[in-house]
């Protein structure tokens, strides 16, 4: 049996609910391992770190920008060109918010936290913006997903 006719019987809608639900629960389990390590090998995480930056790479440039240079209409440039600057977008977004968002580099100390001043932004409000960011960037991709499943 094919994986994919297990999704055949559901409306877009509720395939994007079931992979919404699958992401969170394998993000959940992942950060659930924090509860079994207490200490991790600097070299292991900076594998992971490296890892997961290379599949969000792989599937931003396989995933998603294939896909919307295929549904783009035209010819050469202008084919090409609004996936291309979505992409830069993209980029120029992470920028700004690496500028602005406080956020403290593993092993530095507290003092060295980069982003918006310190004092302005509570810790809790600080991780919650954190976590925002990062669900946003999923569901915008969730919501490409689907709509390429419509169309």
């Amino acid at each position: 049996m094919n994986p994919e006719d297990l999704l055949d019987g559901f409306s877009p809608i509720e395939q994007a609910l079931m992979a919404g639900i699958f992401t969170w629960l394998m993000t959940a389990a992942g950060a659930g391992l924090v509860f079994f390590f207490h200490e991790i090998n600097r070299k292991a995480l900076d594998g992971m770190l490296g890892f997961a930056a290379g599949v969000m790479i792989a599937a931003s440039c396989f995933g998603l920008l294939g896909p919307a240079i295929d549904q783009t209409d035209g010819e050469g440039l202008s084919k090409v060109l609004p996936a291309a600057f979505g992409f830069v977008m993209g980029g120029v977004c992470m920028r700004v918010i690496d500028a602005f968002l406080p956020h403290l580099h593993p092993g530095a100390p507290p003092e060295e936290t980069e982003g918006m001043e310190n004092h302005s932004v509570e810790k809790s409000v600080r991780g919650l913006m954190a976590r925002t960011w990062e669900v946003c960037a999923t569901d915008m991709v969730n919501a490409c997903l689907v709509q390429k499943s419509i169309h």
